[in-house]
């Protein structure tokens, strides 16, 4: 028996095993040794289970719900000048349609914000397939320009909030700073990917641990404690044994190239007459 004196600190040391059970529809795929499982831990009566976040009202008795937000700010500026105030924010905004309406209220211009296109692969008869484009819109922009108002619609949570915030500003300072058509700056380019990727995994893991391979395509190679990693096509491929490393590396070129170089969304400009 072991009877310590008072105010010694005496340390008890447990083991045991926790287990989650992946449920729902992230079970449907096998994962692998090393793979990331991302969703939503519950617990109950001392069991853990691991569910997609849409998954959350079947498994347990929570109710989720969706918050879509809208805004209207005052804009009497030029069409070029608010499209190259948001084009400061990022170059995926385009105009997706322009319409000439008989009523003052009714938007005369669509602008899809922070767009992302998803190619969706269908198979058909005779060996054939068809590609069809759906494109997700983060912020949805319309302008009256006839009433001189921007209305903001998005589905409200973290990201978009953000979005929504700094496309407001774009309209603002727009509206504030009017700048003539003829005198606005040709649009900056933004640094290519392999350039911002190798900056961004220098600023991380450090210049000594970061070199470049040319082949047939250049290669970013990183090796932290003897463990390393090679980044390819501008970040799509990340080839790693260390799966903590691996999933560091794919964080961060995942959200670099999302920041400056989404995908394209065109979309030719519809002129449409309202009546």
């Amino acid at each position: 028996i072991h009877n310590p004196r008072n105010t010694d600190t005496v340390r008890l040391q447990f083991q045991g095993v926790r287990k989650a059970k992946v449920v729902g529809s992230l079970a449907i795929k096998s994962n692998k040794i090393g793979d990331i499982v991302s969703g939503i831990l519950i617990k109950r009566n001392f069991n853990y289970q691991v569910v997609d976040p849409k998954d959350l009202t079947v498994f347990t008795d929570l109710s989720s719900s969706r918050l879509s937000q809208r805004q209207s700010v005052y804009y009497s500026g030029s069409l070029p000048l608010l499209l190259y105030s948001l084009n400061q924010l990022n170059d995926d905004a385009v105009l997706t349609a322009e319409l000439k309406p008989n009523d003052t209220t009714t938007p005369t211009h669509v602008f899809s914000v922070f767009g992302v296109v998803i190619s969706i692969m269908v198979d058909v008869q005779n060996g054939r397939k068809q590609v069809f484009f759906e494109v997700k819109r983060a912020i949805s922009l319309q302008w009256c320009s006839l009433a001189s108002i921007c209305i903001l619609d998005w589905e409200s949570n973290p990201v978009n909030d953000m979005y929504a915030d700094a496309v407001l500003a774009a309209i603002l300072h727009a509206q504030a700073n009017p700048i003539p058509d003829k005198y606005l700056p040709k649009p900056e380019l933004y640094p290519k990917i392999e350039e911002a990727l190798l900056t961004a995994v220098e600023e991380v893991c450090g210049k000594e641990s970061v070199t470049l391979q040319h082949s047939e395509e250049t290669a970013i190679r990183v090796e932290v404690d003897e463990k390393v990693a090679i980044i390819s096509s501008g970040g799509s491929q990340v080839d790693c044994d260390d799966p903590l490393l691996r999933h560091l590396l794919s964080t961060i070129s995942g959200k670099l190239k999302r920041c400056i170089a989404p995908e394209k969304v065109t979309a030719e400009v519809m002129e449409v007459d309202e009546k």
